[in-house]
């Protein structure tokens, strides 16, 4: 009888069965640890549970493909910030789902520009419920980035006010728009002439033309490419009695949709945000979203988002917002750093995951490393039991990696988000299934 092969064998198992015991026992408390350290809350949720009922919307960011999920999560934004005294502006690229969802949750509280049919539709005069001086300002300052008009072009616009108000009418933008630049002095004459103006309101007319003048090319230009780009939406005099402003829109207590029907609409954005821009100036703190709008083709559109977060907040939502922010590091991070909610949905873009993938942070994981050595115990008089042991050593390795690993973010299925949330009242990254 083999008594010595026996006791080796039985050593052996003895060995390996609390050895597998304890690496089971060390491998629980790293997992335990790990899943502390990395706390990511894992959960299903309703969308009208994301944001604070009763409480404004900050910064959001929605980025990912699920686009039926991206108009909830707009539409629930919009509401309620809408019903915690924000004025809301959406602007949008053709999201004729989004307009539906609106209409349906918001009813007569919405008001519609880019074509929408009554009664919801309205026609956009941006000049409606501003001075006249005012209205100067906001043509001039639409014009950054688009056409270089120089400071005399105040008085060129000054002449065609004052001119157009001669006709007792109110000034409206297509007025502007049609106005026949190339003879005006010939126009503000038979004026005169047929007695709608005095010599001496003429006269004050001419100069102010006069005074502008090297700037009319500009303004006519300036004044082209806003036709082109927004000419059907804008009012007439057909259609001028049902018509409105943003500003006139938010002071009848509406949520204002803008389908701008096209990716890239820079003079469209520039007189769009001069309106809002107007808003913040009175005091009001309105929440500005914008859906699948290329920022890239604004200047104004950047600078709006990177100043956003105290005076009003942004809301910016696309099937890649890393990518509709022109790939600008720098606004990327530094937008995204000042959101109070950031939803990410299912991305295909490998750089793009990568950078949803660092918007959850790190954590420390650790990592069990297992060498083993053989020691081979023979028979004696100290012996228990003679045989071959293995001598286990542990390293934990501590290594950083990201909460929620770009591969995960790829993985994400339909109505699967991961929401990294700094309100104050959810504080955490969750891995959600949306109801």
């Amino acid at each position: 009888m083999n008594i010595m092969g026996n006791q080796s064998a039985t050593y052996g198992i003895f060995n390996a069965v609390m050895s597998a015991h304890k690496n089971h026992k060390v491998r629980k408390n790293v997992q335990r640890s790990n899943q502390s350290s990395r706390n990511l809350n894992e959960c299903a949720v309703d969308i009208a549970n994301v944001f604070q009922s009763n409480f404004p919307v900050g910064n959001v960011m929605f980025s990912g493909d699920d686009f039926n999920l991206r108009n909830e999560v707009i539409v629930e934004a919009s509401m309620t910030a809408f019903f915690n005294g924000s004025p809301v502006i959406i602007i949008h690229s053709s999201n004729n789902n989004l307009n539906s969802m609106l209409e349906l949750n918001l009813g007569n509280k919405l008001t519609e520009f880019g074509l929408a049919p009554p009664p919801y539709g309205a026609p956009y005069d941006p000049l409606k419920g501003y001075s006249d001086q005012e209205s100067i300002n906001n043509i001039l300052r639409s014009s950054s980035g688009i056409v270089d008009i120089k400071g005399p072009g105040v008085y060129y616009l000054e002449g065609i006010t004052r001119f157009i108000r001669s006709k007792g009418v109110v000034p409206y933008l297509m007025m502007y728009l049609t106005c026949p630049h190339a003879f005006i002095n010939d126009k503000v004459l038979e004026a005169q002439i047929n007695g709608y103006l005095t010599q001496k309101d003429a006269t004050e007319i001419l100069t102010y033309i006069s005074q502008g003048e090297s700037e009319k090319s500009n303004i006519e230009l300036f004044f082209r490419i806003i036709n082109q780009q927004l000419g059907p939406t804008i009012a007439n005099k057909s259609n001028l009695g049902y018509s409105e402003s943003i500003r006139s829109a938010v002071s009848k207590g509406s949520v204002v949709s803008f389908n701008l029907s096209s990716y890239v609409n820079q003079a469209s954005l520039n007189i769009l945000l001069t309106e809002i821009d107007s808003l913040v100036s009175k005091g009001l703190k309105p929440l500005i979203i914008f859906d699948d709008v290329k920022h890239a083709s604004s200047g104004m559109v950047k600078e709006f988002i990177s100043r956003s977060g105290v005076d009003y907040y942004v809301f910016v939502s696309s099937s890649d917002t890393y990518s509709s922010l022109d790939s600008d590091e720098g606004l990327f991070k530094s937008f995204t750093s000042s959101c109070t909610h950031l939803i990410i949905t299912h991305h295909g873009s490998r750089i793009s995951c990568q950078r949803m993938s660092e918007l959850t942070g790190e954590y420390d994981k650790t990592e069990i490393n297992l060498a083993y050595n053989d020691t081979t115990h023979r028979m004696n008089i100290f012996t228990i039991i003679p045989g071959t042991a293995n001598t286990v050593t542990q390293n934990l390795i501590k290594s950083r990696e990201a909460v929620v690993k770009q591969e995960e973010i790829s993985n994400l299925g339909n109505r699967e988000a991961v929401l990294v949330i700094n309100d104050g009242f959810n504080d955490g990254i969750w891995k959600v299934r949306c109801n």
